[in-house]
């Protein structure tokens, strides 16, 4: 019997793996899988994506590590401001176009 693992959560493990700016510079494999959409999460690592259902949308909660070397705080294009770590949110209920939606 063949399991059918939710859009959603396909969704979320490859936001999760393409955030990463190490990842995203690979050639991504993939296994029964498809990539649905994608968003840069403003050039920022990633790490534990968590989703949650809000209101009937689907919202992905993606915490963040710090800037580089080289940008030590990077640009948060919401606000035009130059900040350190932080949380995204990302609307992802429709997979194939998510949407970023703050920074906090």
């Amino acid at each position: 019997m063949r399991r059918h693992i939710p859009s959603l959560f396909i969704a979320t493990a490859c936001i999760a793996l393409l955030a990463s700016p190490a990842l995203a510079q690979s050639k991504p494999e993939a296994r029964d899988m498809a990539l649905l959409g994608y968003n840069d999460l403003q050039a920022r690592s990633a790490y534990q994506p968590t989703i949650h259902e809000q209101s009937g949308r689907w919202i992905a909660y993606i915490g963040h590590h710090g800037g580089t070397s080289e940008i030590p705080k990077p640009l948060n294009t919401l606000t035009g401001a130059q900040e350190f770590n932080g949380t995204s949110l990302v609307d992802v209920t429709d997979p194939r176009r998510p949407k970023y939606l703050a920074w906090d």
